[in-house]
Order: C-alpha cells, then structure tokens, then sequence
C-alpha cells in the first residue's frame, strides 16, 4: 500500500512539475511572440494611417505579409486578414521550446490591439497590448532638418543635430553634396544624411565638411514630409500689430540683390529698422524688411502668398534652384508675392511663425539669420509647431539655444 502511495504521489508531483513547466513555457513563448510582434511592428509607416485613410488594418496586413510570408516563420502558412482581423500562423521557437502566434485587430482609426497567444503543450497564455499609430514627429527634435542642402558658414555654430534628405549629390557635372560645412563652423551634435556610407563618400561629400561635428550618422530613415495641408498658422496672427503702422524704418536699402551681391538680377527695395523693440508684430507680404540689433518678444509674425506656386511666377530657366550657375529670375522682381527678411545680431523671446506658402523659392520666401541670433522663448513654453519648415535661412547664423 505504501508503495502504491510513493508511486501515485511520485506521479503526481512529476504531472505538477510538467503542468508548472508547460504553463511557464507558454508565458514564456507569450512574452517572445509579443517582443517578436513589436520588433517588426515598429517599422510600420504609411501616410495618413492615422486619420484612418487609407485603412490601417489593411496596410499592417499587407505589411505583415510582406515580412512573413515565405519565411522559414511561416512554413509556407500565410498571414490571414478576414472578419475584421489579422491572423498569423502559429510561429515555433524551435523544438520543445513552445510556439506563439498572434491577431491584430483594429479599435480606432489611430490603435490597433495586439494580442499574442504562446503555446506549450496543453497550456496557452495570452498577452494583448494597444498599439497607437502616432504622426512621425522625429523632424521636430533636429536643430535643422531640411529636405534640400544644408550650408552651414562664416564661423556658425548650432546646437543640436543638423538632417538633410537631400541624396541627388551629382547633378551635371557638378558635386551637390548634401551638407556642407566652411571651417570654423560648428555643430554641437550629429551630421546626420539618409544616404549610406558608400553613397555619401561616392562623389567626395565627407570632404565638403570641414567644421567641428560630433559625428556623421549614415542610412537615417527618412522623416515625415510635411505638406501645406499639415499647416495652419492663422490664430499666431490674431492680435499682431502691422509692423507698417508703427514708426517709419530707419532707412531703405534701394535695389538691395538678394539673396546676396552675385544674386544682380534680383533686387529688391528693402526697409531697415535698427536697435528696435518688437512686440507682438506683424509683417505683411511683400514688405521684405531687414532688422538690426532689435528685439522681438511675444509673436513676430511673416505673412506671404498662400496661394501662388512655382509655374505661376513664370521662372525663365529650371526650376532646380540648389543647381549652382543657374542664377534664373521670375516676373515677380519685387518679391510682392513673399518675404525675403534679414535679421542681424537679433533677438527673439517669442517665435517667428509665418503664414505657409503653397510653394517657395528658396530665395523669395527666405528667412535669414546673420550675425549672433539669439533665440530665448519666454513666451511660449510648450512644444509648438508651426510653417517654418518652409522657409530657409541659413547664411551667416549663429544660433544660440
């Protein structure tokens, strides 16, 4: 009888001890299918997901199926999208270790809910997450980010890393590289391209850097691309004062070429204020105005077109305007149309914020810094974002954070 009692109590414990582990495997297998999932969920991108168009369960389908489909994974099982959900077969984490599997389903127009089943012998266990599809917002943490050229000279320093897209670094017979940096500039943080390595090197692009960086960081994936259409910067304006009711400018620079002296075909009548202080302005089209030794608080305002394009002004060449040599006008000679604005030795305690071209010339809508600029936002404290990032100005700045 005792024996019979050792055996069944042996037994028992060797059936817990298989249950404990089983059960534990299956959390296990849970925990590997969910990092699995994540891993490969992480790289999902598609425009306009967010707001639901196009259908964001059909796009994580088609990219799961891109990315399992006729893998080892797999087995040759397909991922499935039917009955307002995804499906994915059962994925083995070799033998005797256990299998996981998961399903995705969609809850809003913005969160998918993931749920991973891990599988060990008799035993399941699930584990479920949301997922919130959020907007691309790498682009706002750059110090510059640019889908053109970024030229950085005449001793500049920015604080913070500096990103260009750009990747046509041969055009013609000219090497067009995507940053360029004089010496005695200086970027405290990262240079960072899109290009890889070889493709950078390929036409001598390292060799047009020759300020101080924290290093060069290569194959960055590309940022969001905004449009006009992410933009509206109309409420900034509410409140403003028009710069043009406030006392006369100090002087007129008449016929002044812009963007600088080689620039002789483009000119433009352009007022200057000296040693002011703005408060709360506005700064309507055309007016083109250049600063000096002034102060800006609260909101500095830069209206423009919003409204014409490219063609409509008519270019008498290309319009591949960062092609060197190629110094083509339009019928709009005196930028009534944009704002060419210069600040020098300037600084700011509130934001420049600007209305948002439909398109833009990099020479007509252009915001220029020379100088030391200080930027010291005292008005606005949180994170804002507003249409900037269709203006350039990048010559001659010193940038302070």
């Amino acid at each position: 009888t005792l024996s019979l009692a050792f055996m069944s109590e042996t037994n028992l414990n060797l059936q817990k001890s298989e249950n404990t582990r089983s059960a534990m495997g299956a959390r296990l297998a849970a925990e590997s299918g969910l990092s699995f999932a994540l891993n490969i969920l992480k790289d999902l991108q598609s425009e306009g997901c967010w707001e639901g168009q196009p259908d964001m369960l059909q796009v994580t389908y088609e990219y799961l199926s891109d990315r399992l489909n006729d893998t080892p994974n797999t087995h040759g099982v397909p991922v499935m999208h039917c009955s307002g959900a995804i499906f994915t077969p059962q994925i083995s984490l070799g033998e005797g270790a256990g299998s996981f599997s998961f399903i995705i389903t969609k809850i809003d127009d913005s969160t998918l809910r993931l749920l991973v089943t891990g599988f060990s012998g008799s035993y399941r266990r699930q584990l479920a997450v949301n997922l919130r599809v959020n907007e691309d917002e790498r682009v706002l943490y750059y110090s510059v980010a640019s889908r053109s050229r970024v030229i950085i000279t005449d001793n500049a320093v920015i604080d913070g890393d500096v990103c260009s897209t750009w990747d046509r670094t041969r055009i013609g017979s000219y090497d067009i590289p995507p940053i360029l940096m004089e010496p005695g500039t200086r970027v405290n943080g990262k240079v960072i391209t899109t290009l890889s390595k070889s493709e950078f090197d390929q036409h001598g692009s390292g060799d047009y850097i020759e300020g101080e960086h924290e290093g060069i960081v290569y194959d960055e994936p590309e940022f969001a691309q905004y449009t006009t259409d992410d933009f509206d910067t109309s409420e900034y304006r509410v409140g403003t004062v028009d710069i043009t009711t406030l006392d006369p400018p100090d002087y007129w620079l008449i016929d002044d070429p812009f963007p600088d002296i080689s620039k002789i075909r483009r000119r433009i009548d352009r007022p200057v204020y000296e040693n002011r202080t703005f408060d709360n302005i506005y700064i309507p089209v055309g007016y083109n105005p250049k600063f000096i030794n002034c102060t800006f608080k609260r909101i500095t305002y830069i209206d423009t077109d919003e409204i014409k394009t490219l063609d409509e002004w008519s270019h008498n060449f290309y319009h591949e305007h960062a092609i060197p040599g190629r110094e083509y006008y339009s019928d709009d000679p005196d930028n009534e149309y944009s704002n060419n604005v210069i600040f020098e030795n300037c600084t700011f305690e509130g934001p420049i914020i600007t209305a948002v071209p439909r398109d833009y010339w990099w020479s007509k809508n252009a915001l220029t810094f020379e100088g030391t600029t200080t930027f010291r936002n005292i008005y606005i404290a949180r994170k804002y974002h507003t249409g900037t990032e269709f203006w350039r100005g990048y010559r001659r700045s010193r940038v302070r954070r």
